[in-house]
């Protein structure tokens, strides 16, 4: 049965790269000679993509394997660590800087949906989840690991869930549900209404990781300040997208601040859990 769902999940694979690639040449480039694509946006290929790889890695254990590894050297060995978080970085830059300066093309706008930095994040997201997970596999055979293992694998699947919900925001198309079932006032900005149906888990959620990360964090001053730092941008990006939907203040500089702070945070606690990562076998 694994066998036959391993082939079926590479074929999947191929079928999936195939029409993310039409569609980015079709829409994204506009290049003539591909006159069709199967969609007009990246978004739904790519969360397929990136689900049926895990899925993969689920199945075959020496994929699991494999990938682990090399996530592990690229992340935590130098000078691959010091490219490979550099990368990360001057992506950034260089997605604040083209959304600042090229207004008009939808898809450098940080805010679109279907814009680049989309992307760029969704995929930084699930190797933040995946980063996670190559933690909980090296101390799965720990006899008192802190904090538990159903605590890592946990952190985990709450990353790889913010990486799909950026991919193909299910916060937007719940809380537009959601929202015609809450009470309404008049005059009541829809930034309130977004708050009755994300401010409990969102509060629940920042409670669970700071003390996951406290408890993580404990004998590496470095990790936890990567952590906590990381942590705080999120809680910003929040705030200032709170902001934006209200204030008179130049929309697009708001956002550009909102989404710069969302891909350090993510940036920062990837390197927390590098950190983590690289000083695992000398806390043995």
């Amino acid at each position: 049965m694994k066998s036959k769902l391993e082939i079926f999940l590479k074929l999947f694979i191929v079928v999936d790269l195939i029409i993310l690639l039409l569609n980015f040449l079709n829409n994204y480039v506009d290049v003539d000679w591909v006159s069709a694509s199967p969609g007009r946006r990246l978004n739904n290929p790519l969360a397929g993509l990136l689900e049926a790889l895990f899925l993969l890695g689920w199945v075959n254990p020496k994929i699991k394997k494999t990938s682990f590894e090399f996530l592990r050297t690229l992340i935590t060995e130098i000078p691959r660590g010091y490219y490979f978080f550099g990368l990360l970085i001057l992506m950034q830059i260089f997605l604040e800087g083209m959304h600042l300066t090229s207004p008009a093309k939808s898809y450098w706008d940080l805010n679109i949906e279907k814009g680049y930095a989309t992307f760029f994040s969704t995929i930084q997201l699930y190797i933040l989840g995946l980063a996670v997970l190559t933690i909980a596999n090296e101390r799965m055979n720990d006899l008192n690991p802190i904090p538990k293992f159903y605590e890592w694998n946990l952190v985990a699947f709450l990353f790889m869930y913010l990486s799909l919900d950026e991919c193909i925001g299910i916060h937007d198309k719940v809380n537009v549900e959601a929202i015609n079932f809450l009470p309404h006032w008049e005059g009541m900005d829809s930034v309130f209404l977004w708050l009755w149906v994300y401010a409990p888990m969102i509060l629940a959620t920042v409670i669970f990781l700071v003390r996951f990360f406290i408890r993580a964090s404990k004998n590496n001053p470095k990790v936890r300040l990567a952590f906590l730092a990381g942590l705080s941008s999120w809680v910003a990006a929040l705030v200032l997208e709170g902001i934006a939907r209200s204030s008179s203040f130049p929309r697009y500089l708001l956002i550009a601040m909102e989404e710069g702070a969302e891909m350090v945070g993510t940036t920062l606690l990837l390197l927390g859990f590098a950190i983590y990562l690289k000083n695992i076998p000398s806390d043995k």
